[in-house]
């Protein structure tokens, strides 16, 4: 009964001890919002801008239009996403529409999660 008792404590610290981390390693909107935009602006460049249709003639530009635009993508991700913070981690949901600012680019709705200060993203839906 002893032993058991020693492994409940020492089990129910362990888990508030995790508990703890994850609360304050939860990440905040502007962390996730910096995420998002590096890789929506890295899946761009690497994705879109180089699809090849007319190979560099429209690759270049392409690429410098995603630079300059950045400061908007954020703007958007900042507009379009929902976080849903459960104290421990968040889920954050997107809706992007990039077409306004990139021609050419797809509709997303994408999910993530963000625990220990990281981010961990789902499959993007195309819409």
């Amino acid at each position: 009964m002893k032993g058991f008792l020693t492994v409940a404590v020492v089990g129910g610290l362990g888990l508030g001890g995790l508990g703890a981390v994850m609360a304050i390693a939860n990440p905040e909107q502007l962390a996730y919002e910096e995420y998002a935009t590096t890789q929506i602006t890295g899946y761009l460049k690497n994705n879109v801008c180089n699809q090849n249709i007319l190979g560099n003639l429209i690759q270049d530009p392409c690429n410098s239009l995603v630079e300059t635009t950045t400061p908007q993508i954020r703007t958007l991700v900042n507009q379009n996403t929902q976080r849903q913070n459960l104290i421990f981690f968040s889920i954050y949901r997107t809706n992007l529409s990039l077409g306004s600012i990139i021609p050419f680019a797809p509709n997303y709705q994408v999910e993530t999660v963000g625990a220990f200060n990281n981010f961990y993203t789902f499959e993007p839906q195309k819409r």
